[in-house]
């Protein structure tokens, strides 16, 4: 937390995230969630998981008490992925990841109908914009499904079943120290 000309300032948050769905996302959960006392939570999208350690290491926002990256677990090596959490670690930013991806966590919270074949992110992507988006990929269709569907009940009911859904909660509502 900085101080300037003894003026206390807001604790400040960077979440970065791979990709604009998952943008949305978490400002949805941001929007809902009643923020600690004094933070200032920015989300970026970083347009790839390769880049969402490199995009919180970037010059503009080194100056964040902590940095947060979200990623998907199935996009990536084991090797990729443990050489992202060593490079995280090294410039304190904490990498929390989805068991799949964002569309397999949405699939927890709205199910359907159909079995999801395949244990991979395009399935579940697949699957979550047919049943919910009517096929539509456009980030402007994941928006207004979140605007309508997501709550702050829903985000407490299943918050303790999705893991990264708590977490993420968790530093809203507590701050960097969660």
């Amino acid at each position: 937390m900085a101080k300037d000309k003894g003026i206390e300032q807001k604790q400040t948050m960077l979440i970065v995230v791979e990709g604009p769905s998952d943008e949305v996302f978490f400002k949805k959960i941001r929007s809902e969630i009643k923020i600690h006392n004094n933070l200032k939570i920015t989300v970026r999208n970083a347009k790839g998981i390769s880049r969402v350690v490199k995009k919180a290491q970037e010059q503009q926002f080194t100056g964040f008490d902590c940095r947060i990256g979200i990623i998907d677990n199935k996009d990536i090596s084991n090797e990729e992925k443990q050489g992202m959490l060593k490079e995280a670690k090294v410039h304190r930013i904490e990498i929390l990841a989805h068991e799949i991806c964002l569309e397999a966590t949405l699939l927890r919270i709205f199910p359907t109908r159909n079995k999801v074949s395949g244990d991979t992110c395009d399935n579940y992507k697949e699957e979550f914009q047919q049943e919910y988006l009517k096929g539509r990929r456009e980030v402007e269709h994941y928006r207004r499904f979140f605007q309508d569907k997501i709550n702050k009940t829903l985000l407490k009911k299943y918050r303790r079943k999705i893991e990264i859904i708590d977490k993420i909660m968790l530093y809203i509502e507590k701050g960097c120290e969660a």
